[in-house]
């Protein structure tokens, strides 16, 4: 009977001790909860080096695509509507620039060298692009003391929720919750400076105005009752164009670029989960053998878990 009772007693404690012990529980080894902390950091850091690292280097050859690093040229898709991680003008700003660029080259040739240079918007729309992604490479390099800096001060409950979570990119969704703010404004900052050298607002401006000031009054003229019996088409752009051309790109790039930056650290945080060792094995020279036997091990028993 003492030795029935024992039993029955001491099963008892060990599951009061396994619900009250949480998370702790679920791994079959030592592994304390500062040790799990710590591999969601270094799991975390090694996502966001990995990634910031791959856009900061710029492609060898973006004009012959296939590129694998930086922005420009970077053809991979991030999202269902088939954007890419290369930032392009936006569709309205290439229009008109190359609706001027068209209009030049339908002019007699000896005339087209003055109007070119009175213009001023002759490949403008090659060097906006290629200046919004060369400002967001060189941003991409600045970006990783931001994370370091975001992620070391993780608690043991963020680190449960993420690691046990139903979310394969948590430590991602985690990561930019922490540093978003701080990332637009060290992105916003580097490619409005880039974007102020090419000097676009004095030539854009005065067209933006121009027309956002013929497209009010044209607006004004079709919904007049008098003009009721006339077919009016539609207007090249409905809503006003800019006249901060670089402020609107600066933005436009900024959210572009942080997109894709959130998209590879997410691609990172997927391989740690789905194959641990591998994915700690294929960015090794990041880190020492210790913290990647602490990555592999954590992992692999959340992902059994």
């Amino acid at each position: 009977m003492r030795k029935f009772i024992f039993i029955a007693f001491f099963s008892l404690a060990l599951s009061l001790g396994l619900l009250s012990c949480g998370l702790h529980s679920l791994f079959a080894d030592d592994l304390s909860d500062s040790r799990i902390v710590d591999a969601l950091q270094e799991a975390l850091f090694l996502g966001s080096q990995t990634a910031a690292d791959n856009l900061s280097s710029p492609c060898a050859n973006p004009s012959n695509g296939g590129c694998t690093s930086g922005y420009l040229g970077n053809t991979q898709k991030i999202d269902a509507q088939g954007t890419t991680l290369e930032i392009d003008t936006p569709n309205y700003v290439k229009d008109v620039l190359g609706g001027i660029d068209s209009f030049i080259g339908k002019v007699p040739t000896p005339v087209q060298p003055l109007l070119t240079s009175i213009s001023g918007f002759h490949g403008y729309g090659d060097k906006i692009k290629k200046t919004l992604n060369e400002g967001a490479e060189q941003a991409a390099k600045e970006a990783v003391p931001l994370f370091r800096d975001a992620i070391f001060g993780m608690s043991f409950s963020d680190a449960r929720n993420i690691l046990f979570g139903n979310d394969n990119t948590a430590a991602t969704s985690y990561l930019k919750d922490k540093t978003f703010p701080h990332l637009k404004e060290l992105f916003g900052g580097k490619l409005a400076a880039m974007l102020n050298k090419l000097k676009l607002n004095s030539f854009w401006s005065p067209i933006a105005s121009n027309y956002n000031a013929f497209a009010g009054s044209y607006k004004s003229m079709r919904a007049n009752p008098v003009y009721n019996s006339y077919k009016f088409p539609g207007l090249p752009y409905e809503t006003d164009l800019p006249t901060d051309l670089s402020g609107y790109l600066s933005d436009y790039a900024t959210g572009r670029a942080l997109d894709g930056l959130f998209y590879m650290v997410g691609v990172q945080e997927s391989k740690l989960r789905a194959d641990p060792w591998g994915a700690v094995k294929a960015v090794s020279g990041f880190i020492t053998d210790a913290i990647g036997d602490l990555l592999g091990d954590v992992f692999s028993k959340a992902k059994e878990g």
